[in-house]
């Protein structure tokens, strides 16, 4: 293969001759691209460099491009050749730029035996979450955040899925087996994964914890043209921030970064998708008069003014490890949190609009019948509810109300940039960055704020750090060319193609070549 130029990249705090393993289960697009491009691009700052995919060995992973084949392919075994194929181009790669980067596998090690969970684990959400492993209940968190990924529940009953939920519990076992070795015994210093939150990968986490090595992940960036690459989980709120406000002030608010920051405001109110899939594009405009000419009736006293709850999907909250569970806040969970508003908002006149999140819409029946019939809420006449099909324009919305709260949802800070008030019901990703928002943690608290809104200030500004480093945060992909946020091509080649005939003859001769060579195993 024809050597292409790259920038090497480097990993914060680690010396020159580390060596660094990089690890993935998931073979779907861009993450595999992405596991790729880190360890070639690593090679040239560290001594050595290991790849490993590992998605194998598990009997189930979280997102695999064997979900997206037809039973033919997956019967002839093309679950895996995707990341098969993926190895070999940046083998030919390594090997034509002598690129020190060892690709490891799976088969010379011996698999633990299969991890079996207590019969009351599966008794409820909460019991699944306190499961450990080791000591330690990150397996419980892991499987939690799988099974709610996967199901798109936040209410799933683990029961229902025994099976799923024990085979995500032998993955994260052989995880943790198969890293601790290659850390351990493989003497690799540090280790690349990808994202941290799922149990395909939590295993990792927990070795690298335990054997006090570095550890690192890697994620979307702000575009499909770039990936992000960090010492820190994705979902760490606080680091998260941190890291926004200094790629502020490292660009002095100059005219460019200013630039970036409304662009960002503006793509999402247009729709259009920037570093994940957009679910505002189902809007239509004009479509909210209606609405809100109801929404304005409903406010029964003389003071009596419009709010506008947007809901979150609760499914994207559920098991990061506190990072959005704090027990700061009265309420402990969304629902309670809307409760809490409309008993308030109705003790002032106010009238209350609840705005279900569009992505609600593909989420499980339990979730959706939770907020499109709003049991939780007792009196219902000052309400205005606004389904997740609904093709209601939320900046409409927002340019009507009086006022925003959210709980955790990025509508928040883009209601800021909007020049509207904003309450915050619980933890966001934009509550330690100086935005001119509102942070009740307690109804009485909620009760002066709700009592008060002509009052309530907002500084447009504020907002524009948060849609700086939305817009622009992480790193050039330069061995990956994306095409769409789902689809390109590593190092030229699209690793989703791949002909009937290459994957037979492939598997015939894996199939005879296990036959005659004898596995050397590790333990």
């Amino acid at each position: 293969m024809r050597p292409k130029h790259f920038d090497p990249l480097v990993l914060p705090n680690l010396p020159s001759s580390s060596r660094i393993l990089v690890a993935d289960a998931w073979d779907v697009t861009p993450h595999l691209e992405t596991g790729l491009e880190i360890a070639l691009r690593l090679a040239p700052s560290y001594s050595e460099v290991g790849y490993i995919h590992y998605g194998n060995i598990l009997p189930v992973c979280e997102f695999s491009a064997q979900s997206q084949m037809g039973w033919f392919r997956k019967k002839i075994g093309f679950k895996h050749t995707r990341a098969e194929k993926g190895i070999k181009v940046a083998k030919e790669f390594a090997l034509s730029c002598g690129l020190n980067v060892t690709f490891i596998d799976t088969s010379r090690f011996q698999l633990p035996d299969d991890y079996l969970l207590e019969p009351e684990s599966f008794s409820s959400l909460s019991s699944l979450q306190r499961v450990s492993f080791r000591g330690n209940n990150l397996l419980g968190i892991s499987l939690v955040s799988s099974l709610v990924s996967l199901t798109s529940n936040s209410l799933v009953n683990p029961g229902d899925h025994k099976t799923l939920v024990g085979n995500l519990a032998i993955g994260f076992v052989r995880c943790f087996s198969l890293i601790s070795n290659l850390l351990d015994h493989g003497g690799y210093d540090a280790i690349v994964v990808f994202n941290g939150r799922f149990a395909s990968v939590k295993g990792a986490v927990l070795a690298a914890n335990r054997l006090s090595k570095p550890i690192y992940f890697h994620e979307r960036g702000c575009s499909k043209e770039k990936f992000w690459l960090k010492d820190y989980q994705p979902h760490d709120r606080i680091r998260f921030q941190a890291d926004m406000r200094e790629h502020w002030d490292q660009s002095k608010c100059n005219l460019a970064s200013l630039r970036s920051a409304d662009e960002f405001f503006l793509s999402q109110r247009a729709g259009t998708p920037q570093g994940w899939t957009s679910f505002n594009d189902c809007m239509t405009p004009g479509s909210s008069a209606s609405l809100i000419s109801q929404a304005k009736a409903k406010a029964f006293a003389k003071t009596g003014r419009v709010i506008c709850f947007f809901s979150s999907s609760e499914d994207e909250y559920v098991s990061t490890e506190g990072v959005f569970e704090s027990s700061a806040f009265e309420w402990t969970c969304q629902d309670e949190a809307c409760r809490a508003l409309a008993k308030v908002a109705h003790k002032y006149g106010h009238s209350l609009v609840i705005r279900n999140h569009p992505h609600l819409r593909y989420k499980a029946d339990v979730d959706r019948a939770k907020w499109d019939n709003l049991e939780f809420i007792d009196d219902h006449r000052n309400l205005t509810l606004i389904r997740s099909d609904s093709v209601a324009d939320s900046y409409e919305l927002i340019n009507a109300c009086d006022l925003v709260v959210v709980y955790g949802s990025t509508v928040g800070i883009e209601a800021v940039y909007w020049k509207k008030p904003v309450i915050v019901m619980s933890d966001t990703l934009y509550d330690e960055i100086g935005a001119s928002i509102y942070k009740p943690f307690t109804v009485d608290e909620l009760d002066a704020l709700i009592g008060n809104i002509d009052n309530l200030l907002v500084e447009k500004d504020s907002a524009l750090p948060y849609g700086f480093y939305i817009s622009t945060f992480g790193i050039n992909f330069q061995l990956y060319s994306p095409w769409t946020l789902f689809q390109g091509k590593f190092l030229e080649i699209d690793l989703n193609r791949r002909s009937l005939i290459v994957m037979l003859a492939s598997r015939i001769k894996k199939f005879f070549s296990s036959m005659v060579e004898p596995q050397n195993q590790i333990i």
